[in-house]
């Protein structure tokens, strides 16, 4: 990691609320694992295949977007575990089948059913956390509003595929008699991948996790932190030429400033 420039901040023990976002993206997993598994009766295989399609809707999740014209592919998790997004390809395995084909076709379906139920509660749970931490967010650091040519994601009210997110950007604002803005008009991608327009209310865009005041600031505390530490180098290096300028003390007047002093101490 340190190869990568990657630095590790670790919060106190006992201490949940310093987490902040992600101590409550964690939280919300498992109320979604418990809402939707529920009692519900499942072999290991299906356990483990239900946990790493979870994994993928979580860590497929837009962080932030690199450029305002790449709309195809955000910046998720998996960019920053293994360097590319997400790939949707079932390798080539060999199975032995151990049961009738009734029977797979019923626990297929019950899988599947249970991976949109998961899908579909964390979405909406994901979206709410999300929107009370930017509200949060900007009432504490007093963020700007949106404006043209952000990034946003699009809360829709039909169900989307599993660990698929849309994204817009927007073109144009739109305000209300009151002066104030109420929606927007997005450049989004259809799923053909053609662009196209689309309005909506302001309560349906949602910024992302990190956005640009958080890089600015980042940035600052680097910059901050380096100055710093260029001031101590220079001090510690200006002292290291002090000492080194002074007359060595030879080891007889040393040893005759000693019994100097011991003298005093007992006469």
């Amino acid at each position: 990691m340190s190869y990568q420039g990657i630095r590790q901040q670790f919060i106190l023990p006992a201490s949940p609320w310093w987490g902040g976002f992600y101590e409550r993206l964690v939280r919300t997993v498992k109320g979604c694992l418990k809402k939707t598994l529920g009692r519900a009766y499942t072999t290991f295989e299906e356990l483990q295949t239900i946990l790493c399609e979870v994994e993928v809707a979580i860590n497929n999740r837009p962080l932030t977007y690199v450029s305002e014209d790449d709309l195809d592919e955000p910046l998720t998790p998996f960019h920053l575990m293994y360097g590319r997004g997400y790939c949707n390809r079932m390798k080539n395995t060999d199975t032995i089948l151990t049961a009738s084909l009734g029977q797979y076709k019923q626990r297929l379906k019950h899988l599947r059913k249970i991976l949109r139920d998961c899908w579909t509660r964390f979405r909406k749970e994901y979206l709410n956390e999300l929107r009370q931490m930017n509200l949060y967010r900007k009432r504490k650091t007093n963020t700007r509003g949106l404006t043209v040519g952000d990034v946003v994601l699009i809360k829709e009210d039909e169900p989307a595929p599993r660990a698929q997110w849309r994204i817009g950007r927007v073109l144009q604002l739109v305000k209300g008699r009151d002066g104030l803005v109420r929606g927007a008009k997005l450049k989004v991608l259809s799923k053909g991948g053609a662009q196209s327009s689309v309005h909506r209310p302001l309560q349906k865009l949602i910024p992302f996790e990190i956005v640009q005041d958080d890089v600015d600031k980042h940035k600052g505390d680097d910059n901050d932190r380096n100055a710093e530490q260029h001031n101590t180098t220079e001090t510690e290096s200006r002292a290291d030429e002090r000492k080194g300028s002074r007359r060595p003390t030879r080891k007889a007047a040393i040893d005759g400033e000693n019994l100097r002093r011991i003298r005093e101490q007992y006469t």
